[in-house]
């Protein structure tokens, strides 16, 4: 069980982490991808969509969601760059 901090700051960090990496696939998409880039730019679409899907009834698990999608997203953009 959380306390009502806990899962405010679980929150907070599930908000930044998507935030930057929907930002970081906004810079990407003027880019063309090779195939592989286009798979992981749908894998942190997936990561993103199943965080916010589960923010509310598992908050641990959409924070390491959002954050797999931020890791990713920034490791797409180096490589594009």
């Amino acid at each position: 069980m959380l306390t009502p901090e806990q899962r405010r700051a679980l929150v907070e960090a599930i908000d930044a982490s998507a935030a930057r990496a929907r930002h970081n696939l906004s810079v990407i998409s003027i880019y063309h991808l090779t195939p592989s880039q286009t798979e992981t730019a749908n894998q942190i679409r997936s990561f993103l969509r199943q965080a916010q899907a589960t923010r509310d009834s598992d908050p641990e698990a959409a924070r390491s969601l959002a954050e797999r999608a931020d890791l990713l997203s920034r490791d797409l953009l180096k490589s594009v760059q």
